[in-house]
């Protein structure tokens, strides 16, 4: 019987293409989606689609089970992918956006590990975490975000040593620029701009547009499933996985840095572009969209 394995948002990005490929290693992949339309897609490749709305906590009950019993009671592994992204300054950031960015990437995440977990402990299985750069280097008007995956580098570090004695091996990818459509789904754009405070309007602009030129140079979604096929297979997989190299890199060394050198290595990115070039990139080209080059996931 092939190991079976549940993948969380696996409808497109990262989640789909790791899915995909889980499944050529050899694993009976479950792919989680939240409508109809993305049960039959992913069947096309496939998969056997299941229903995680990682918020859910009846529907993700029945998604657990159903798995389980592929397993014949165990749950080889799990990618913990799902997840959505909130930008806005602080000061602009409702209780209910973070209360929503943070039942999904940090709850959302608890509910289905919890779930699974005694699954996996008995068959010794793995625990792969999609976590990101911005839970170790955090940029300005991503606080919702960063905070979620600040939150998820603990919670991984403690799960990891709570289970190990268990055989159970639990690892965390960081990527940094990816291309999935994490950000066109998102809430900022260039319309939004003129909603923000005057304050707060000239940086978010150059932000935006800093985006899109640094997701021109975002890796594909197929270099974070080389990471994630490793920590699902290897015999010893790594503790954390970061990619490309530049991002490994950085996010190892911002963390020791003072921190006025680092805030201005942060801000220096973006307050380097030039005003006039921002306007007319936003003019040009106007708010993010599915054919818009998507920013990191």
């Amino acid at each position: 019987m092939s190991p079976v394995l549940l993948i969380t948002g696996a409808s497109t990005g990262i989640g789909r293409d790791a899915a995909v490929r889980l499944a050529s290693a050899g694993f009976d992949v479950f792919a989680g989606v939240r409508t109809d339309e993305d049960a039959l897609s992913v069947k096309r490749d496939g998969l056997t689609p299941v229903m995680v709305d990682v918020t859910d906590d009846e529907q993700l009950e029945a998604a657990v089970a159903t798995v389980a019993k592929a397993g014949g009671g165990n749950i080889d592994a799990l990618v913990n992918n799902a997840g959505v992204a909130v930008p806005h300054p602080i000061e602009t950031l409702t209780v209910d956006d973070l209360s929503h960015q943070l039942n999904v990437n940090v709850l959302g995440t608890h509910r289905v590990t919890r779930a699974c977990l005694p699954h996996i402990i008995e068959a010794e299985g793995r625990i792969i975490m999609v976590g990101s750069a911005s839970g170790r280097v955090a940029p300005p008007f991503m606080g919702a975000y960063v905070t979620s995956k600040f939150a998820l580098e603990g919670y991984t570090d403690t799960l990891r040593r709570e289970v190990e004695e268990f055989g159970v091996k639990v690892c965390l990818v960081e990527p940094g620029q990816v291309k999935t459509p994490i950000w066109s789904k998102s809430t900022i754009n260039a319309n939004t701009i003129p909603d923000l405070p005057v304050r707060y309007q000239e940086r978010a602009k150059k932000m935006l547009v800093a985006s899109r030129i640094a997701a021109k140079k975002g890796i594909e979604p197929s270099q974070v499933s080389d990471a994630i096929e490793h920590a699902a297979t290897a015999g010893s997989p790594n503790a954390r996985y970061g990619m490309p190299f530049q991002a490994r890199v950085v996010s190892r060394f911002f963390p020791v840095l003072p921190e006025w050198i680092a805030d201005k290595l942060v801000l220096r990115e973006i307050d380097r572009l030039r005003t006039d070039k921002v306007d007319a990139e936003l003019s040009q080209h106007g708010e993010l969209t599915d054919d818009s080059p998507p920013d990191v996931d």
